[in-house]
Order: structure tokens, then sequence, then C-alpha cells
């Protein structure tokens, strides 16, 4: 009989899977008597089937309690533990997300960020927000790494990409497939979609559809955006009307 191969992930890409998964939404506990507990709280299925394929593949049991997904081993919590609280009492985000930098974006964006669809669009980003000011500069120090621009504020609590060609640089990373928002009012509806709605004006410019009968004049490019030359029936080879001179 024969078996297809299975092609696991890297040790060192699962221990940024689950490595960031804890250290932004979850948390480790080391008790007495060899006592540990580490925990991973989301609700979104797509994330929780992405962490627990990850965990899995490094060989760790869980149980999965309500919103948690958690692990009851003391290997993996003194290993998360010397991987996320390289100083005591303050989480950073694990050193294999530096392997991965493009990978350890989507994740943690995925995780703790999304997209705001302000009605202004001078409003409108994509951001990242953690109550761990050290958290936003391990995620600004990925950024970087990949050369997206970003700025700070909400006293170093939230990061956000503004510019048009930063916004473009974090599309081609994105969030993870199939991740949806799990609050405010696009509640329910994929990171990804709200993504391309962002970036919906600065790519493509379509025509809004009129009733029958009833004209409606094209719809200008915002500046700077090319405007092909219009083409007109009966033209000559370069699409203008006999007579006009280009």
């Amino acid at each position: 009989m024969f078996l297809r191969p299975v092609f696991l992930p890297p040790m060192e890409y699962s221990w940024m899977v689950v490595g960031v998964g804890v250290a932004l939404e979850g948390y480790v506990y080391v008790g007495k008597k060899s006592r540990a507990e580490v925990a991973f709280v989301n609700v979104d299925e797509a994330v929780r089937r992405f962490y627990i394929s990850h965990l899995e593949s490094l060989g760790f049991r869980y149980r999965v309690i309500g919103k948690k997904i958690i692990s009851y081993s003391l290997e993996l919590a003194e290993e998360l533990r010397r991987r996320i609280y390289a100083t005591p009492g303050v989480k950073r985000l694990p050193p294999e997300a530096y392997m991965y930098p493009r990978d350890a974006i989507r994740w943690a964006f995925t995780l703790d960020g999304g997209v705001v669809l302000a009605k202004d669009p001078k409003s409108r980003e994509v951001i990242f927000r953690s109550k761990s000011a050290e958290i936003v500069k391990d995620a600004a120090a990925l950024l970087r790494a990949v050369g997206i621009s970003y700025g700070i504020r909400g006293n170093g609590t939230l990061l956000y990409i503004k510019r048009r060609e930063d916004l473009r640089k974090f599309a081609e990373i994105g969030f993870l497939e199939g991740a949806k928002a799990v609050r405010g009012r696009h509640k329910g509806r994929e990171k990804n979609e709200l993504l391309k709605i962002l970036l919906f004006p600065l790519t493509s410019h379509p025509q809004p559809r009129s009733p029958p009968g009833k004209h409606t004049p094209p719809v200008a490019p915002p500046e700077g955006v090319p405007c092909e030359a219009p083409r007109f029936g009966g033209g000559t080879s370069r699409g203008l009307p006999r007579g006009v001179k280009s």
C-alpha cells in the first residue's frame, strides 16, 4: 500500500506560531509539584485550527474548554516561559518570530490587529493593538524587517499602517486565511475581505451601474492614477475620431 508522505512544518516555525499565539492571547502558568498550564484564548475557528495544528506538530496534547485551548505539559510551559518571558513578568514575541517575519506579522495582526474602515478615507488604516508597549515594539521591529513604515500612538500601545505604499506591502502579507473580525460593526466578516475594501479605492475604480435608459458619467480616478484615453468607434488606429489631432 502506498502512503502519501506527510510534510510537517519546521519545529522553529511551529514554535513561532505557538509562542506568538500565547504571547498575544494566552498565558503560561508553572506551579508547585510540576503543575503547569498553557492556554490560548480565541473564538475564531480558523485561528483555533491553525494554532492547534502547530501544537500537535510539536507533539503536545491539549484540551478544548470553551474559548480556551489548554495544555498541561510542563515541558511546553517551561519552553514558552523561556521564549516569551526572557525578562521575568514581561511578555515578548518569541525569537522564532524574527526567523519568519512575514508569517509572524500575518499571525500577530490576525490575533491582535484589524482594519479600520472609517467614513473619512484619511482615517482608514490597519492597526495592531496590545496592552504591552514591549509587544508593540516587537511588532514594529518585524514591520521594519520587511520594509513597512508605521506609526505608534496611544502611549505606545497602538501601531498603525496608513500610507498607501505601506498598505499595499501589508496586503501582500495579509491576515490568516479565513480569520474573521470578532468584534465591532464588521464582526463576522473575513479580515482579508475588509483589507480588500480598504485598498479598493487605491487599486481600482469601477464605474457605477446606471438604471436602464440613464447615463452615468464616468468616475474620475484619484489624483496620480493614470487614466486610459477613451476609444471611439470608427476612429483611426489610435482610437481618436477622424479629424481630431492628438
